[in-house]
């Protein structure tokens, strides 16, 4: 439990909020050319090479970045200081409940529980361990040569790459590619653990909230459910976001009913090693914040008979929100200061996100399940076990809705895709197995045995039906390759050293990666003709990569025209291999 009490924590979060309140006023107060010679010079120093200090793009970008970091800063204020003003006012009108003592761990596990959970275990191992071989794709090469093997640990944690880097993945595969060699199974190593390990964490919280069956049923779809298995075989910080919002959320919920619980300081390390493995887990945090306030204000107005939060857990949550919030800003401003400033320095305006997300996100969650009569049955699955999950548990529907709103929310703001929405696979997964549990629960109504046999196994096959839609995208995706590695490996049998190759186009990068691994051989990335036949020159054999569907620069389709004037070219998957012998 957080050993702060009220009165020290009373005092420094007053006494840090004033503080902010004077930075933010002294902000406007200073004039801006004072800022500029005693912040942004300093700053510039610090963040650039000292020969790219006094450019004046590097200038602009700082003046620009502060007179909006100004605007932004006063608002943020504002803004917490509503939410004191809040805290104040829902503080004295929450009842002080007694404590209540609950095991954090569910009870009374059954021997057939153990033996489903070892066999949907196996399974979901199965179906993951195929696709850990499969070829990279560009975000991984990415995180790979810049997060992985480029430059030491500390660079893995303090280089944000415009926030393409998962920390806490990077560092993890660090470890794993440093053990095992950068093969594909060991960069994707730490994703296929922490998933197995979500699946388990998973199985947890709902047999803690629903029953014994439907928390075996969730397990396995979860299981076989595509957008975990792909993201456990992705060397991507996505399974960890996955897992950290189960376990975030799940000392949430107990926090509120067991407010005297020891779990405060891990629910604030899940929170801040939830943001680590992807900055999205900071929408998570923020619709348990908004879940927090919605239910004091919910049992104040139109439940204050009934109470289910108390002002000693209300209290130590807040205080749990806090820390974290304080650790997240200290470690943002000391790794992200260069990402903010020209975040908020660029001149152009911010790409936006356009159309509605819904369909996009249904599309996405009901991968598998591709006819119009499976979706229609998903659906009404979908219906039912929230309009259940709502007489049983009212608040869990609520935060499930707020944690699909907040995101949705920042549409508007900044481009985002459906595979940042991975963290609510578990509460889509969780609905949905309740709504199958009401369906076959209506098997009771009927008197005649027949009726109920015949009941039976028609859910049986609606739900074998939607298992075998699920199963085949997984073993479809699990071989998904672009023809890469095969195009090397075939080019590097017949190379030598008057053999040269070379790259053009998106996904260059990944060429680079499997000729070093594969062949031993260097892949040169030429970007004008000029670089192209000082790179080739004197060999006798050349090979050029080309992805069909990548993007070409002028110069770079002036190489490809010299091929295709010159040589010959076969495909590999969605690869163009050119070839020229001289």
């Amino acid at each position: 439990m957080i050993s702060l009490d009220d009165r020290k924590f009373e005092i420094l979060q007053n006494t840090i909020y004033l503080i902010l309140v004077f930075i933010a006023f002294s902000l406007f107060i200073i004039p801006l050319n004072i800022l500029q010679n005693k912040i942004i010079l300093p700053l510039a120093h610090l963040l650039y090479s000292t020969h790219r200090v006094m450019q004046p793009d590097t200038l602009i970008l700082l003046k620009n970045a502060l007179i909006k970091f100004r605007h932004l800063f006063l608002i943020t204020v504002f803004f917490g200081g509503l939410l004191l003003a809040l805290r104040r006012l829902l503080l004295f009108r929450l009842p002080l409940l007694n404590l209540q003592k609950s095991s954090i761990l569910p009870s009374n596990i059954k021997l057939y529980e153990c033996f489903f959970l070892g066999l949907i275990g196996i399974i979901a191992l199965l179906l993951r361990w195929q696709g850990m071989g499969r070829e990279l794709y560009y975000d991984e090469i990415y995180t790979l040569f810049n997060f992985v093997q480029k430059g030491t640990v500390w660079s893995s944690f303090f280089n944000l790459g415009s926030l393409n880097n998962h920390i806490g993945f990077s560092l993890l595969a660090r470890l794993s590619v440093f053990l095992f060699g950068p093969a594909e199974w060991a960069l994707r190593l730490p994703s296929l653990i922490i998933g197995m390990c979500s699946l388990i964490l998973f199985w947890i919280f709902v047999r803690r909230l629903l029953t014994a069956h439907v928390a075996i049923v969730a397990l396995f779809l979860m299981a076989i459910f595509p957008i975990h298995v792909m993201a456990s075989v992705s060397a991507r910080g996505y399974t960890g976001m996955v897992f950290f919002t189960i376990l975030s959320t799940y000392l949430f919920w107990h926090l509120i009913r067991c407010p005297g619980s020891k779990y405060s300081t891990a629910y604030v390390i899940a929170n801040f090693l939830g943001v680590l493995f992807h900055f999205y887990f900071l929408t998570v945090i923020a619709a348990q914040g908004l879940m927090m306030m919605g239910m004091c204000l919910y049992q104040i107005v139109l439940r204050p008979k009934e109470p289910v939060i108390g002002r000693n857990a209300f209290t130590n949550i807040w205080k749990c929100f806090f820390i974290t919030i304080l650790c997240l800003i200290l470690f943002c401003a000391f790794i992200g200061s260069r990402l903010l400033v020209e975040t908020l320095g660029g001149t152009g305006a911010p790409p936006r996100a356009g159309g509605s997300i819904l369909p996009h996100l249904w599309d996405y969650f009901t991968q598998g399940w591709d006819s119009c009569w499976t979706k229609i049955i998903v659906f009404m699955f979908l219906l039912i076990g929230f309009i259940s999950l709502w007489k049983k548990k009212r608040f869990l529907c609520f935060y499930a809705v707020v944690l699909l709103l907040v995101p949705m929310s920042l549409i508007a703001l900044f481009i985002t895709g459906e595979r940042f929405f991975v963290f609510f696979v578990p509460f889509f997964i969780l609905i949905l197995t309740q709504g199958m549990a009401e369906i076959w629960n209506i098997r009771n109504v009927f008197s005649d045995r027949w009726l109920r046999y015949v009941y039976s196994f028609g859910v049986i096959f609606i739900f074998l039906n939607l298992t075998v839609g699920l199963a085949q995208k997984d073993l479809v995706a699990a071989h998904e390759n672009e023809g890469f590695r095969y195009a090397v490996r075939i080019v590097g049998e017949h190379a030598n050293r008057q053999t040269a190759m070379c790259a053009i186009g998106d996904l260059s990068a990944i060429l680079v990666y499997y000729a070093r691994y594969y062949s031993n051989y260097d892949v040169s990335l030429p970007k004008s003709t000029d670089e192209f036949y000082r790179l080739v020159s004197g060999a006798k054999t050349i090979y050029c990569f080309q992805f069909s569907k990548g993007n070409l620069t002028s110069k770079e389709n002036n190489i490809a025209e010299y091929f295709r004037q010159k040589g010959t070219y076969s495909f590999f998957g969605r690869l163009k291999l050119f070839e020229i012998h001289v």
